[in-house]
């Protein structure tokens, strides 16, 4: 995402350097690896119910805009609001009120704030909110969703110029009154919500015509436009998908599933990442399932509520990490959303997982880069929740100087399926997967070298 972002706007901007880009021009920031700005949005997302493609692909296109990604406080210029004390700072720059004098010198939505997450250092430590990562990103989700003191779409009082009043309630009907979030889902059915939100976002409707578009309104226009048609593919993959809408419990163990569509002498075969007999027509089994995934900047998640069950690595799988599912009723009605369909001749759907089962997921091939292995075997019985990442795909084991990085994920009911049970303890893990298109340029590109990585 970050790169899709960056790319269009910086010239020979390579994916090598989106992580040290990553909050670059933010002073004094208490953590900058992606790892944690990850693990801070799907927080977010989930304490606030930022669900849908929709919700997440505006809420993301409007903090790109405010921030770039690389500075989370207002810098000094000559307005007024970057030398207020309570200038704007955070993912949506959440801003104070304004004085008599210009300046926002009043506390406001940083007091709600900071009674909504029980921390009044908020109020007198204001830097709080562009310095730590955690409230750059949740006061964000916060003023996006807050029925009460977030930002709302306003019913435009009678004191209000009339033909705005008039023109905003036959237009924008649906929105009237609703927090940020809720208005997202109609930019669905209609773009010109999004452009309203970015309206509110810069004081509309107080001194502003009508006509004058938003301060920024090319760039969250541009980011929105490829959010929503490079990297959420919306019309492909989540328009009137439901089974897309992030549930509470289930996440993706990768961001933007797809198999891998080349196999490791960069051929086109994507039944070459399937589960059963599918290599060599049919004569060799494969004993997972193929994810696409670059490696060392792909981050792989909990699927669901689980815990750390072992921490391994060999000459095959490489660096691996298994975890074991805390509710397997959780991962059975995750199968009901997905409804797989086998896709190829010989792809298998291996056994069918009981209630009673123990459910165990197998990531293998991770990263070896010291900073990149988030847990080791002092972490095995630690919980970790739905969402949460684990580590980063790599190309350790056998998987390295192929071109199709990828990460092997195994399903089994018993820790180690290879020296116990095989195929009689394993299913497909696509049955849980909604896997989308894996012909895409991202992959056709990474299959043009061969990923061979030197670990140390």
């Amino acid at each position: 995402m970050l790169f899709q972002l960056w790319s269009s706007e910086i010239k020979n901007f390579s994916i090598e350097d989106v992580e040290k880009n990553l909050w670059a021009r933010q002073a004094g920031f208490d953590d900058k690896s992606l790892a944690r700005s990850v693990n801070e949005f799907n927080l977010a997302f989930t304490k606030y119910g930022i669900n849908s493609c929709m919700q997440k692909i505006v809420f993301l296109a409007l903090g790109y805009a405010e921030t770039r990604f690389k500075s989370l406080g207002e810098e000094i210029s000559s307005f007024n609001s970057s030398k207020s004390i309570y200038k704007g700072r955070g993912f949506h720059q959440l801003t104070g009120t304004r004085d008599g004098n210009g300046f926002y010198n009043s506390p406001g939505p940083y007091e709600n704030y900071a009674t909504a997450v029980g921390n009044q250092n908020i109020i007198s430590h204001p830097d709080l909110i562009c310095k730590n990562i955690h409230y750059a990103i949740d006061s964000a989700g916060w003023f996006w969703t807050d029925p009460n003191w977030g930002k709302k779409v306003p019913l435009w009082s009678s004191s209000s110029n009339v033909k705005y009043i008039k023109f905003r309630a036959d237009y924008f009907s649906k929105a009237l009154g609703k927090p940020l979030n809720e208005v997202s889902h109609l930019v669905e059915d209609d773009e010109k919500y999004f452009w309203l939100q970015a309206k509110l976002l810069n004081g509309y409707p107080k001194g502003e015509k009508l006509e004058i578009d938003p301060n920024g309104w090319k760039t969250r226009k541009n980011a929105f436009d490829i959010l929503k048609n490079n990297v959420f593919e919306f019309n492909i993959r989540c328009k009137g998908n439901d089974g897309l809408k992030f549930n509470g419990k289930w996440h993706d163990p990768v961001d933007n599933p797809q198999r891998t569509k080349y196999n490791s002498y960069g051929y086109v075969k994507p039944e070459n990442g399937a589960y059963g007999n599918v290599r060599n027509n049919g004569s060799k089994y494969h004993s997972g399932l193929d994810l696409f995934a670059l490696p060392d900047i792909t981050p792989i998640y909990a699927p669901l509520d689980c815990t750390i069950a072992g921490i391994t690595e060999g000459p095959v799988g490489g660096k691996v990490v298994r975890i074991k599912i805390d509710k397997t009723k959780d991962l059975l009605e995750q199968e009901k959303i997905v409804n797989y369909k086998l896709e190829f001749k010989h792809e298998e759907m291996g056994i069918n997982i009981k209630e009673t089962d123990s459910v165990y997921f197998i990531y293998m091939h991770l990263s070896a880069i010291p900073s990149k292995k988030l847990f080791t075997t002092k972490d095995v019985g630690k919980k970790i929740k739905a969402g949460e990442i684990i580590g980063y795909t790599g190309v350790t084991g056998n998987a390295n100087g192929i071109p199709s990085p990828h990460l092997h994920l195994e399903v089994a009911t018993v820790m180690d399926p290879f020296n116990n049970g095989g195929r009689t303890k394993r299913t497909n893990p696509a049955r849980f997967i909604k896997l989308n298109s894996y012909d895409t340029k991202e992959q056709d590109d990474a299959s043009k070298k061969n990923h061979n990585i030197k670990y140390e």
